[in-house]
C-alpha cells in the first residue's frame, strides 16, 4: 500500500509540473502573439482596398462597397461561396451590411502569398458578432480574393 501511495504522489506532482509548464507556455505564446500583432499594426499600413471596405461598410455605402471587389472577385464566407460583383453585392446585403455590421480594425499582417493580407476584426451589428481572421488577395486597388473560414 505505501507503494501506491508514493507512486501517486510522484503522478500527483509530475502532473502538477506538466500543467503548470503548459500553462506558461500557452501564455508565453499569447503575449508573444500580440506583441507580433501590435508591432505590426504599427509599422504595416492597411492597404487602400482593405481600408475601403472596412469603410464603407462602417458607413454603409453599398454601392461603394461593391466597387472594392474586382469584377471577378471570388468570395467564401465558411462555405458559401460568391463570385464577382453580383456575388459581392449578394454577400454584403445578407451578411453584411444588409446586418448593420460593424468592423474594429484589431490587427492585419502580410499573409503567404504575394498580395496576401490577413484582417483581425471585431465584428459587431445584426449578424456575426465576434472576432474574425479575413483573408484579403489584391490585385492593384481592388480586393480579388475574400475568404471567411470558420
Amino acid at each position: 500500500m505505501c507503494k501506491k501511495t508514493i507512486w501517486l504522489y510522484i503522478m500527483s506532482v509530475i502532473l502538477i509540473y506538466a500543467t503548470a509548464s503548459m500553462a506558461e507556455v500557452v501564455i508565453d505564446a499569447t503575449i508573444q502573439s500580440a506583441n507580433t500583432m501590435t508591432q505590426t499594426n504599427n509599422i504595416f499600413p492597411i492597404p487602400s482596398p482593405i481600408q475601403a471596405f472596412v469603410d464603407t461598410t462602417n458607413s454603409g455605402d453599398s454601392e461603394a462597397f461593391v466597387a472594392t471587389f474586382s469584377e471577378d472577385t471570388y468570395i467564401r464566407d465558411w462555405w458559401h461561396i460568391f463570385r464577382g460583383h453580383k456575388g459581392a453585392a449578394s454577400w454584403n446585403q445578407s451578411d453584411n451590411i444588409g446586418k448593420k455590421a460593424h468592423f474594429d480594425i484589431q490587427a492585419i499582417r502580410q499573409g503567404e502569398q504575394p498580395n496576401s493580407y490577413i484582417l483581425t476584426v471585431k465584428v459587431s451589428g445584426g449578424g456575426f458578432n465576434g472576432v474574425s481572421d479575413i483573408l484579403f488577395n489584391l490585385e492593384g486597388e481592388f480586393i480579388s480574393k475574400m475568404i471567411i473560414a470558420p
